[in-house]
């Protein structure tokens, strides 16, 4: 019975922001929403971090090397960078 009195007062059927707004209003459905949104870049963002590393590595079985820096964000690729010119074997090792 709880169910139908509460999908009678929301007469659209829609997300959280949607239910948020039919029961605790306008502000806190904002910020629900606003929070979904931010939810659903960071989901694709993952999505897309993982898809373009799947790419590159599917290139680089036909022979297609990309650069570092089209690989990666600037502070990786300039560390990277850094430390195979100066003849480094990792991250934590040093040349004194």
């Amino acid at each position: 019975m709880c169910y139908a009195e509460f999908a009678s007062v929301l007469p659209v059927e829609g997300s959280a922001y949607a239910y948020a707004y039919g029961t605790v209003g306008e502000l806190f459905a904002w910020f629900i929403g606003w929070n979904l949104i931010l939810e659903y870049m960071m989901g694709a963002t993952t999505v897309a971090v993982a898809w373009s590393g799947y790419f590159v590595k599917l290139l680089h079985l036909f022979g297609i090397e990309f650069p570092i820096w089209l690989c990666n964000d600037m502070a990786t690729a300039t560390e990277t960078c850094l430390f195979n010119y100066m003849g480094c074997n990792g991250y934590f090792s040093k040349r004194y």
